[in-house]
């Protein structure tokens, strides 16, 4: 697929070469979420749509997805391999399926295929990732290191390992090397509710409500603390 323009991908594809050509360390690059001009500006590319046709392309993909990269590329895949988005050899252009595309159900497709993953990955992820279920769908590092006895380079690693296996991710350019300020919290989110009700579930009864009660006293010492 080649991407022209200025596209979100290629800008972080030509920081990633940078940083590969002079030596630098880094972790496996993240994308954030696309918005829907980053969805526009890719389908225009991969499909040289009229301006009305990639408009309507790129809304109804955005709609499905709420701009997550990971979504975005499954859906892609699966409308192709279902004939929704197909090449017209006869005269020379890309088509879509409206109506079909908009009875596309992107997590059904793609959040069984994720769930796998919660037992594919380290005992200690899945713990930690248990613990952050706890917090709800959005958590950072800080309240991680409150609740919990890991230490913070394994949670790290942790963290690193659930974001490659896309169970989780974040708008914060910092997640990429999870640099980690104490004033200055990293947020990350779950994939998807249902991934977050699935490690929830894997806690028992006794150690939820004592993970509730810490979640509870560390927001009420944060509130006093303003």
């Amino acid at each position: 697929m080649l991407l022209k323009n200025h596209h979100l991908l290629s800008d972080y594809l030509t920081g990633f070469l940078s940083r590969k050509k002079n030596g630098l360390d880094f972790e496996t690059e993240r994308v954030p979420l696309f918005k829907l001009g980053d969805i526009n500006e890719l389908t225009k590319d991969m499909f040289e749509l009229g301006s009305l046709e990639n408009s309507i392309l790129g809304n109804i993909i955005y709609q499905k997805t709420n701009g997550n990269p990971y979504f975005i590329f499954e859906m892609l895949k699966d409308s192709y391999m279902r004939g929704d988005i197909h090449f017209d050899r006869e005269i020379g252009i890309w088509l879509f399926d409206r109506d079909h595309l908009q009875t596309y159900e992107v997590y059904d497709n793609v959040v069984s295929t994720v769930l796998k993953k919660t037992i594919s990955i380290s005992e200690e992820t899945q713990e930690l990732l248990s613990y952050a279920a706890c917090i709800g769908i959005e958590f950072d590092l800080k309240i991680l290191l409150t609740i919990t006895d890991m230490p913070l380079d394994l949670i790290k690693e942790c963290i690193s390992e659930a974001l490659e296996n896309q169970l989780i991710f974040s708008n914060d350019r910092r997640s990429q090397y999870l640099q980690y300020v104490e004033d200055e919290p990293i947020y990350f989110r779950f994939i998807h509710e249902k991934v977050r009700l699935s490690l929830f579930d894997r806690l028992l009864s006794e150690h939820q409500i004592q993970l509730s009660y810490e979640i509870g006293q560390y927001s009420i010492n944060k509130l006093s603390s303003f």
